[in-house]
């Protein structure tokens, strides 16, 4: 079974430029990865390095908000380069749903469309969901 890490962030600082300077109206921009400093990131890093060398590549996906939040400089080139380093961007909830396998354990709370496996109407019914899975 994959693991499948879900954070707040993904364990990477993207950085936008364009060429001759930091990026600025009409120049072509491009984005450049690099390692995060900190965090859980860190934190698993040389256990995932170990992945790596003793797994298959796809043992492991890390699902989490890029940092950008100007869509301008996304692309399916980036997002591609993001993927090959297992990592799936997402921006927001729904996002994230539609990212994780679908035997994930996923919940929506409140109204609206999702692809979340479960809706839970308000904060009482996820205090009842909870205690329900540690009882």
């Amino acid at each position: 079974m994959p693991l499948v890490i879900v954070s707040n962030r993904l364990p990477v600082t993207l950085t936008v430029s364009s060429k001759g300077g930091p990026a600025s109206a009409g120049k072509k921009r491009h984005v450049s990865i690099g390692r995060s400093a900190g965090g859980l990131a860190t934190g698993l890093s040389s256990y995932l390095a170990s992945l790596h060398r003793g797994m298959l590549e796809s043992d492991y996906i890390w699902v989490g908000w890029p940092g950008l939040t100007d869509p301008s400089v996304w692309s399916p080139e980036l997002r591609d380069r993001l993927r090959s380093r297992q990592m799936e961007p997402v921006t927001t909830d729904e996002d994230m749903f539609k990212a994780l396998p679908e035997s994930a354990f996923t919940v929506r709370v409140g109204p609206g469309k999702t692809e979340a496996r479960l809706r839970l109407e308000n904060p009482s019914e996820v205090r009842r969901l909870l205690s329900s899975l540690v009882a």
